[in-house]
């Protein structure tokens, strides 16, 4: 018993010493997505300054696959040191346990909250030739064509299908779900007119709303965007309680010391509220909200509790 107290006693003292001297080498960050996308943009906001102020170089590492289930579960199977963090989103951190019968890693058991960076509303998009311009508009044709408007989406469980579900949910509508897999042939379908509408990501669909390929009607979070801000958000426009936004944070493996998850979260949370920080997440589309870690705790276990009561009484099953 002797024995076995001191051991954890010198275990205790060898991670408090590594968390004073952290970091010694580079942190990587794992990135639960294809390089090139919206992940790879926001990681490189930080970065640079957060790079600055440890001392040392932030390394992406993109592990794409499984709607980011892959990374999450690599995350959280490596060493609790602080040298291994995932910039995770509301898919893989707060819908998956709802979404996968079989997830090979528990969010919330096994992650250690470090920030929040950003938050990424959509965009609803509809056809030009649909006769709507409104939200309302829309409510008001499909409840009188029940189940012959259809909505796109990237996937099944992806954020535009949980937006539309989200939007049915609150409104009543009887619209029908047309999957693809991904948002390039999402738009494609929509601007060729096989489809009525679908949630976007604003930056994707910003430039064929600017050419009249598309009609823009709402914003699905809580406020305007900046790049369209003449556009009503969906809650605006007579949904009161509808706000889908999908989050990026970054988490650590659970038992990372607090010593060092709580400074990286100071320092994230400070480099995310420059200005200049600000600025360039609001020029891809994004909606600056950085929280520190007790705040982002709280956040994924109320978005947790949400997704779950929607996912089961929308019936989705990701195959």
């Amino acid at each position: 018993m002797k024995n076995s107290l001191l051991v954890l006693l010198a275990t205790a003292l060898a991670t408090q010493a590594a968390a004073q001297d952290y970091p010694t080498r580079p942190v990587r960050v794992v990135i639960p997505f294809a390089a090139g996308g919206v992940s790879d943009l926001i990681l490189r906001t930080f970065s640079e300054p957060l790079s600055k102020t440890l001392g040392q170089s932030i390394v992406s590492d993109n592990r794409g696959g499984a709607g980011g289930t892959l990374a999450a579960e690599h995350v959280a199977r490596s060493a609790p040191d602080g040298y291994t963090l995932m910039l995770g989103n509301g898919g893989n951190l707060a819908i998956a346990p709802s979404l996968y019968q079989a997830l090979p890693y528990d969010p919330q058991r096994d992650f250690a909250p470090v920030a929040m960076v950003t938050r990424a509303q959509l965009v609803l998009v509809v056809h030009p030739v649909l006769p709507v311009s409104s939200v309302k508009d829309l409510v008001q044709l499909a409840k009188s064509k029940p189940g012959q408007l259809t909505y796109a989406s990237s996937g099944v469980g992806a954020g535009p299908h949980l937006a539309a579900e989200m939007l049915k949910s609150f409104t009543g509508l009887n619209v029908v779900h047309v999957p693809y897999k991904g948002s390039a042939p999402m738009l494609a379908s929509l601007m060729g007119g096989e489809v009525d509408m679908a949630f976007d990501a604003i930056s994707t669909s910003l430039p064929h709303i600017r050419s009249g390929r598309l009609k823009g009607l709402a914003i699905s979070g809580d406020v305007r965007s900046s790049l369209m801000p003449d556009l009503p958000t969906v809650m605006e426009s007579g949904v009161p309680k509808f706000n889908y936004a999908s989050f990026f944070a970054l988490v650590a493996p659970a038992g990372t010391p607090s010593s060092i998850t709580g400074r990286l979260s100071r320092e994230i949370v400070r480099i995310c509220e420059t200005a200049d920080v600000r600025k360039r997440l609001e020029n891809l589309g994004l909606n600056p909200v950085p929280l520190a870690a007790a705040e982002l705790d709280a956040l994924l276990r109320k978005e947790r509790t949400f997704w779950a009561g929607l996912i089961k009484s929308a019936q989705i099953k990701v195959e």
